[in-house]
């Protein structure tokens, strides 16, 4: 962060086993990463936090080993990665301490995993601005009814074909960008 790096994310750290947090662009423009989401990470099985916002050259699909070995990831923000394409793997499902994920402002398309609906840590899920479709899982509505799932956010007001229905949003944002409680 605040650094001038470039190239692309580096499939060697992946041996960096212990390393706990990685966090690359926070939408810095001297940040320019490329290249794709490396399967190789989910060796980084102590990871607590993953972040790379707003990298917008970081392409390719969201991979489903990760869900299987980030049981101890707490932070997981793509924020702002319109390159990032694909679904949201349904492993993803046992991140069992994740808090945050943020999703949202990436080509991420497809309907919401059930999966998600296991994630009883989570508070804060966003999910607005994507191509994803479909109807919020109710196994996700039920996390909003426990205190734990303060903030559910996404595309659920706009009447655009990219959009969730979602009765259980704390947020839904439309077309415009413009939130609606």
């Amino acid at each position: 962060s605040g650094t001038q790096l470039s190239g692309s994310l580096p499939e060697t750290l992946a041996a960096a086993t212990n390393l706990e947090i990685l966090t690359v662009g926070l939408g810095l423009s001297d940040t320019t990463m490329t290249g794709t989401l490396p399967e190789s990470y989910a060796a980084l099985t102590a990871l607590r936090q993953f972040s790379l916002v707003g990298t917008k050259d970081i392409n390719g699909t969201l991979p489903a080993s990760w869900g299987r070995t980030w049981t101890s990831l707490q932070v997981l923000d793509l924020f702002e990665n319109p390159s990032i394409t694909g679904t949201i793997p349904s492993t993803w499902g046992h991140m069992s301490s994740l808090n945050v994920m943020r999703l949202a402002d990436t080509g991420i398309q497809g309907s919401i995993p059930t999966e998600l609906g296991l994630l009883t840590e989570l508070r804060d899920l966003q999910l607005f601005h994507t191509s994803l479709t479909g109807t919020m899982p109710s196994e996700i509505c039920k996390l909003r009814s426990m205190p734990w799932l303060t903030r559910l956010t996404a595309d659920c007001g706009g009447g655009s074909s990219a959009e969730i229905e979602c009765d259980c949003c704390s947020e839904c944002l439309q077309g415009s960008g413009s939130a609606q409680p």
